[in-house]
């Protein structure tokens, strides 16, 4: 069983141009990590690529480092990536939002923008799957550094460090950020980030099949959330859900409400 995990996100759909916000990464343990982040860099020297990027893998031809490679080694190389992710990583989780209807969002007073409102939903796909192992070790969150978006993750992550009942139900031990051309395991996030995202390019274009690649990827646990109008709507009822279960939980320790 694991004794610390680690956690990396990244995003997709923040620029203006997007109309789905997606935020995407994994759960790891921390010794798999490290095991899968020294085949990754080894794949990559393999390949001559200083990173992995999927947006620039993927089109026919590549673009960036990856123009170089025929689209024979783009499919291997690729290949391979999902099969370390798919061998060394726990769990992959993601929420988007449709970013026509982010308005409709209730701030609660923490979602700044669609992108917080992501942000904290994949760190609560995290949560459960802590409640569901069974977990009760440490975990490390990590974020790509100097997006745009770094202001807020940190805020966001900084309101749970300033929250004892928060930290403790987040088994928060650290949080950081890290260059994605550096940090192996957040070039992972960016690859189920650029399929999700992907995948709901194609729903809008009445294209439900999936990409092989991602029937792949999906072999291992995946969770993914899309708020579109409907689910957006919906949302203060789950809220109040959620307040619910959380009142009868505390109700069955005679201190009160605990961290569960």
């Amino acid at each position: 069983m694991a004794v610390h995990i680690e956690a990396y996100f990244d995003e997709s759909g923040t620029d203006g141009k997007s109309r789905h916000l997606c935020v995407a990464g994994y759960i790891f343990d921390r010794d798999r990590c490290a095991e899968m982040t020294f085949k990754w860099s080894r794949m990559l020297s393999e390949f001559q690529l200083p990173y992995f990027r999927m947006s620039q893998c993927a089109p026919d031809p590549g673009n960036g480092p990856f123009a170089r490679l025929s689209k024979a080694q783009r499919i291997d190389v690729a290949t391979r990536a999902i099969d370390l992710i798919k061998s060394h990583a726990i769990q992959g989780v993601a929420v988007s939002v449709d970013k026509r209807f982010a308005h409709l969002i209730p701030t609660y007073g923490y979602y700044r923008s669609p992108y917080t409102f992501a942000c904290w939903h994949v760190l609560m796909a995290v949560r459960r799957w802590m409640q569901k192992a069974h977990f009760k070790g440490d975990a490390s969150y990590f974020f790509e550094d100097g997006h745009q978006s770094q202001g807020e993750a940190h805020r966001l992550m900084s309101a749970i460090f300033a929250e004892p009942l928060l930290k403790a139900a987040y088994r928060a031990s650290s949080f950081g950020f890290g260059k994605k051309e550096e940090m192996r395991p957040l070039q992972c996030a960016d690859i189920y980030a650029w399929h999700w995202s992907k995948r709901l390019k194609n729903l809008d274009r009445g294209i439900s099949k999936h990409r092989a690649d991602f029937n792949s990827l999906l072999d291992i646990a995946h969770l993914g959330s899309h708020y579109d109008e409907k689910m957006i709507l919906s949302f203060p009822e789950t809220i109040k859900q959620l307040h619910a279960y959380q009142l009868e939980v505390g109700r069955r320790y005679s201190g009160g409400f605990h961290a569960y």
